[in-house]
């Protein structure tokens, strides 16, 4: 009796150990499903006469052709310089949703602090504003990764934002590797 209680016993840890594996895989599945999205993607390396071209989709451009360089590159052989007399970049209006988690980064070469990573709502900036110079990731070459992160309240779900760069230290700045993506909540 003793020997099967003890059998018993082993075979309840082995049973209750395999019960944990399982419930952490599939805690690890439920993870992995959540994908970001990305919406815009500007590698500087995508241009013609006129304008930059989001290399994810084609029907996104950005009319400043004039602002690429091969000065500086983060990435590739193309950025685009920012200065006194040209201050933004990209401003491009994206409809987005309340369910979702919007992640807007680039990658910065200057000594400026003040270059923002901007979300604004297109019809009025009183409404809602973000605006983020956080320095995420430090990389080769003085680069900076430089990233905002927010959500938009349910009253303005699938209205219109405008999302750029604002170099407000007037200052020069190449700008590489514009990102905006976005995360399901869960």
């Amino acid at each position: 009796m003793k020997n099967l209680t003890l059998k018993l016993s082993k075979l309840f840890i082995i049973l209750l150990i395999g019960l944990v594996f399982v419930s952490q895989s599939c805690k690890q599945e439920k993870k992995e499903q959540v994908k970001e999205k990305i919406l815009v993607s500007y590698s500087i390396e995508k241009f013609n006469d006129t304008a930059i071209i989001s290399d994810n989709d084609e029907t996104i451009i950005f009319k400043k052709r004039n602002l690429v360089t091969v000065d500086e590159a983060h990435s590739g052989t193309y950025s685009i310089k920012l200065d006194s007399l040209r201050e933004y970049a990209f401003g491009n209006p994206l409809k987005l949703s309340s369910d979702k988690i919007y992640k807007v980064s680039f990658w910065k070469n200057t000594t400026a602090e003040k270059v923002y990573a901007v979300a604004g709502f297109t019809n009025n900036y009183k409404i809602f504003y973000k605006q983020s110079a956080e320095i995420k990731e430090e990389g080769q070459n003085g680069w900076k990764k430089v990233e905002l992160e927010f959500s938009i309240p349910e009253n303005l779900n699938d209205e219109s934002f405008t999302i750029y760069v604002w170099n407000a230290a007037k200052a020069d700045v190449y700008i590489d590797d514009f990102q905006i993506t976005e995360i399901p909540i869960d």
